[in-house]
């Protein structure tokens, strides 16, 4: 992930920034040095008006809370996001269902595919993740997520975002995903462990477990 944003950072370093600094009680300040009405007059509004409403574009911090991009590689993001949230809690609760997706990690970019929608980098102009980065996702997760029951959403739908070119975000992981259990699964669980899993979940399901079996690198559970 950081070698994407990396990147993409250095793609658009020459450009001026007109990004909005949140935490602004009595008018704000604007990376270029602009005021309100001169930025507000200069502004092109149809960014903010794909949805029918009107947000000016900020940088805000990303938050703890948001355990889905955690580690992701920036620490800023840019509001509204490419899903259209336009705060930080329509953020955190969206974001909030796919992390069991990661822990399938059906692809090693669901990651970084995901957070350039939820918390993208906060750059002058929007930074799209590519085409190809969604299929080859999409191809990976979704016979998991029709697995249980969920399919593959319309907000996701890969032919709205732009072919491979150097102002999208590409794929950084070509290859297939490991078919092996994950690392934290062969480990003895840890009561800090068993508590974080617990606070981050939706839901949680106590049961007695009689036994476990690893076969074709998942671990089947018997009650």
């Amino acid at each position: 992930c950081l070698a994407a944003v990396t990147t993409l950072l250095l793609a658009t370093s020459c450009a001026a920034s007109s990004i909005y600094y949140a935490d602004d009680a009595d008018g704000g300040y604007y990376a270029d040095g602009a005021s309100y009405d001169s930025y507000m007059s200069d502004w092109n509004k149809d960014w903010a008006m794909l949805s029918g409403r009107f947000y000016q574009p900020k940088c805000v911090d990303i938050p703890s809370n948001l355990s889905l991009c955690r580690n992701i590689g920036y620490t800023q993001m840019r509001l509204p996001n490419l899903l259209d949230h336009d705060t930080i809690a329509e953020v955190t609760q969206q974001a909030k269902s796919w992390g069991p997706l990661l822990g399938i990690r059906c692809h090693p970019d669901t990651k970084l595919f995901l957070c350039s929608l939820f918390s993208p980098v906060c750059l002058e102009r929007m930074i799209w993740p590519c085409r190809s980065l969604c299929e080859d996702v999409k191809g990976s997760c979704e016979g998991y997520m029709n697995k249980y029951g969920f399919p593959w959403p319309e907000m996701l739908r890969c032919d709205k975002f732009p072919l491979d070119n150097d102002l999208c975000i590409g794929l950084q992981n070509h290859n297939k995903p490991d078919d092996t259990v994950c690392e934290p699964c062969n480990k003895p669980e840890t009561f800090e462990g068993i508590l974080d899993n617990y606070c981050s979940a939706e839901f949680v399901i106590r049961i007695k477990i009689e036994e476990n079996v690893l076969s074709g690198g998942e671990i089947k559970l018997t009650p």
